[in-house]
């Protein structure tokens, strides 16, 4: 509890940026200042770090204490909810789908011996609603659902990152490279990819 309680305060922090010093605290986390710049500034894009170098990467480590306090801890509630907002603003879209579709399956098993149909209908109308409604304020988030998120050059970046990891040789891809300081002096390419970077650096064994 008490490590939740540092990382949601530093995260809140970040949040409300008093007198800017959340978007100061952001830069001393991510060595990316034009990309902080771009989330302070602009309406819609604002991205959660966190205490990570990336919004990803702190999305994962947030999900990872939602799901430690609603499947084992779930009297603190309080907590469920702060970080459930937090994975939001974080606008990780793999992590959010994962989190809303393990959610669902939970409360799913959860709820439905201990509801009557109507209710449990009711609540998930609500829960549908309420999701909607996030994704709607979210442009990161919405573009999983008019299309553009598979239409990205970011996502083709990435696709091709995959092909060029795999095309290496078998003991490449099972034990990596090694620490790749500059890809693209190393490989002539940018990573944009964090599971490419890993299975590249430190092959399947490492991912």
């Amino acid at each position: 509890d008490g490590l939740l309680f540092f990382v949601i305060s530093i995260n809140l922090f970040l949040v409300f940026n008093p007198f800017g010093y959340g978007e100061f605290l952001q830069n001393v986390f991510t060595p990316k200042p034009y990309s902080n710049f771009v989330f302070f500034n602009e309406f819609q894009n604002f991205r959660l770090i966190g205490t990570q170098m990336n919004s990803n990467d702190n999305a994962v480590i947030l999900s990872l204490f939602y799901f430690y306090y609603l499947m084992i801890d779930s009297k603190k509630w309080y907590f469920i909810l702060i970080l459930g907002v937090l994975i939001v603003l974080t606008q990780s879209r793999t992590v959010f789908i994962l989190t809303v579709v393990l959610t669902m399956l939970f409360l799913f098993f959860s709820l439905k011996n201990r509801m009557s149909n109507m209710r449990f209908m009711l609540s998930s109308m609500f829960v549908g609603v309420l999701l909607s409604i996030i994704v709607l304020s979210s442009g990161n988030l919405r573009s999983l659902f008019n299309g553009e998120a598979f239409r990205s050059n970011s996502l083709m970046v990435r696709l091709e990152n995959l092909s060029s990891a795999l095309s290496f040789d078998g003991n490449s891809l099972l034990l990596g490279r090694g620490t790749i300081l500059n890809p693209i002096d190393t490989l002539g390419v940018y990573i944009d990819s964090e599971y490419v970077r890993v299975i590249l650096q430190y092959g399947f064994i490492g991912m």
